[in-house]
């Protein structure tokens, strides 16, 4: 048993060591640098909140959707969602900064090694996402433009490939 626990606790040092440990929450920070982030990132529960954004969300959707548009009553609307929402992302950045105060130097340059890896993964995720809606965008135009081609009497456009 004790073999077992100690090649548990080899693999778990090899997995906080390599690059994989970047891609889970936290990878690489001490439990201390965890638990600080984890509480910073927590959503503050502040009672009617979420109701007040819904509202005001709800509110700029009617108005778009009344038979009269009424820009100027959109403007105000969007204004008092955007000044709710600034507000719930400020209390949150205190929050990160607190956090980012107490933890120790290591854990900070890991935390944002950890993030700047997300956020090239994120960019590639997004580069790849926006390369399929072009490629399904030339699909669709190419079974329009068969269809068209079929209800005119014409057979479908040769096939071509990307």
């Amino acid at each position: 048993m004790r073999t077992r626990g100690t090649i548990l606790a080899a693999a778990m040092v090899i997995g906080l060591a390599s690059g994989t440990a970047a891609q889970q929450p936290f990878g690489g920070l001490s439990a201390e640098g965890r638990a600080t982030l984890a509480a910073a990132m927590a959503k503050e529960d502040i009672p009617g909140h979420d109701e007040e954004v819904r509202a005001a969300r709800t509110k700029i959707l009617s108005l778009l959707a009344a038979d009269e548009l009424d820009l100027d009553a959109i403007e105000d609307a969007q204004q008092a969602e955007r000044q709710l929402v600034m507000q719930d992302y400020a209390r949150a950045a205190a929050r990160m900064r607190a956090a980012y105060a107490d933890l120790s130097v290591a854990d900070r340059k890991a935390f944002a090694t950890m993030m700047a890896m997300r956020e090239r993964r994120m960019q590639q995720r997004m580069k790849l996402a926006k390369d399929r809606m072009e490629r399904f965008d030339r699909m669709m135009t190419q079974h329009q433009e068969d269809l068209r081609r079929l209800r005119d009497g014409r057979g479908p456009a040769q096939q071509v490939s990307d």
